[in-house]
């Protein structure tokens, strides 16, 4: 048996990597559109 400390770590991971995973896409997302623009032109 894990003591119950083991597993409220392994929830934060997983927590805090799920935040950091949604956060991503949308800073790539914009940066992508300005260089897009900025080929455009």
């Amino acid at each position: 048996m894990m003591p119950d400390y083991y597993y409220y770590f392994v929830f934060y991971l997983l927590f805090s990597a799920f935040i950091q995973f949604c956060m991503l896409p949308r800073h790539l997302h914009r940066r992508d559109i300005n260089l897009n623009k900025e080929l455009v032109k």
